[in-house]
């Protein structure tokens, strides 16, 4: 008999991280750890300038979610690699028994400039 969370886990993957529907694979490396190939949902939401060690600047801005199995205890010294652009965790906004939310920043020109890259182009 499945449980409440085995539930959740499930639809979690088979809907919301399934890459035919609203996912995709981009790179995640948590603070001391190995690189590794994870699924995600990634939400650009646009460009804002925020003041990042006392100078204004313009960064591109991100929410991303991942399942507890590929970020068990997310950090905000984590990283993830997304069309050849770093990002950085910039806040945990949420996490729950199956997933965690997480707003990430690049500083990369291609995504400052407009222009979206998704996944490995």
């Amino acid at each position: 008999m499945s449980t409440f969370q085995d539930n959740m886990k499930s639809d979690l993957d088979d809907v919301i991280l399934n890459t035919d529907e609203l996912a995709e694979e981009v790179t995640y490396t948590p603070y001391g750890g190995s690189d590794a190939t994870v699924t995600v949902v990634w939400d650009d939401t646009g460009v804002e300038e925020r003041y990042i060690k006392d100078n204004l600047r313009k960064v591109a801005v991100a929410v991303v979610e991942i399942s507890k199995t590929d970020a068990a205890s997310p950090d905000t010294r984590d990283k993830f690699t997304r069309g050849g652009a770093t990002w950085a965790v910039n806040a945990i906004q949420a996490q729950d028994i199956s997933s965690s939310t997480m707003e990430v920043i690049t500083f990369d020109q291609r995504f400052i400039g407009g222009k979206r890259i998704r996944g490995g182009e």
